[in-house]
């Protein structure tokens, strides 16, 4: 048996609403009451900026090595994460198409994984269990300096931004298995074996990305970026770290880095 968090789909549902809604609001004139756009939403002005969104973070966590029938565990291992996103800053707008903004974010996800293991292909005995859970949350401060270009239906804003930023990641990692026992013993068999980790991971995280904003003539927008982040690990606390077999713990990483990406909506007013 193996279960997904179903909320993973209906982030991936809001990513797609994201990337096609604001372009079919623009061209279609939604929620337009004049045929020319008011001067409140005209796009070169300074704006506050109302941001939701998606997140993926693919995050590498040192971890204690195992190795089990079913299970195995490597000391350094990539996890993935769709967190939601919410957002509130400023834009200013200088001169020429250019401008500043500042923004606060906060963003929270979760990752759950379950799989069981049985007797043998064709015996249908469930020996082994498997659960992973991953959650992940965090709070950043960030700038980014943008350029628009403009044309009727949809305008173009590129962006660089660089972002500091803390969060907090609680990794479970739990397996238990009945082993296997024959009569007569055959080459099969193996004794009851068992894995537990529990940790919290609090660490500071510097981010560069790039991006581009889709501006309509109103007050709704959507956002794609992509970023780079260097972390660094300021405290680990093992609530639990029990294993059939002898384990060490994690190792002591210094700076590392992990991907991230996002998309969503924006609302400007």
């Amino acid at each position: 048996m193996q279960t997904i968090n179903i909320g993973n789909y209906m982030v991936k549902c809001l990513i797609l609403l994201a990337t096609i809604s604001i372009p079919a609001f623009s061209e279609s004139g939604f929620m337009e009451f004049d045929s020319k756009p008011s001067e409140e939403f005209k796009v070169k002005r300074s704006k506050w900026l109302l941001d939701f969104g998606m997140k993926y973070i693919n995050y590498e966590a040192d971890l204690a090595a195992f190795e089990g029938e079913h299970v195995s565990v490597s000391d350094k291992e990539s996890i993935s994460t769709y967190n939601v996103n919410l957002g509130f800053g400023r834009e200013f707008y200088i001169a020429g198409g250019v401008s500043f903004s500042i923004k606060a974010s906060g963003y929270f996800g979760d990752n759950d994984f379950e799989k069981s293991g049985n007797a043998a292909e064709d015996i249908d005995f469930q020996v082994s269990s498997y659960r992973e859970k991953f959650e992940l949350l965090g709070q950043e401060a960030s700038a980014s300096l943008n350029y628009i270009f403009e044309n009727s239906i949809m305008h173009i804003q590129p962006f660089v931004e660089f972002a500091v930023g803390r969060a907090e990641a609680t990794i479970s990692k739990i397996y238990n298995d009945k082993g296997v026992t024959s009569t007569p013993p055959t080459s099969d068999d193996y004794a009851a074996q068992n894995y537990s980790y529990v940790a919290t991971e609090k660490f500071t995280y510097s981010r560069f990305g790039v991006g581009i904003n889709f501006l309509s003539n109103y007050n709704l927008n959507s956002y794609i970026k992509a970023s780079q982040n260097s972390f660094k690990l300021d405290e680990r606390e093992i609530e639990k770290l029990e294993a059939s077999s002898a384990v060490s713990a994690p190792n002591e990483s210094g700076i590392n880095q992990f991907f991230s990406a996002s998309m969503g909506l924006n609302y400007t007013f």
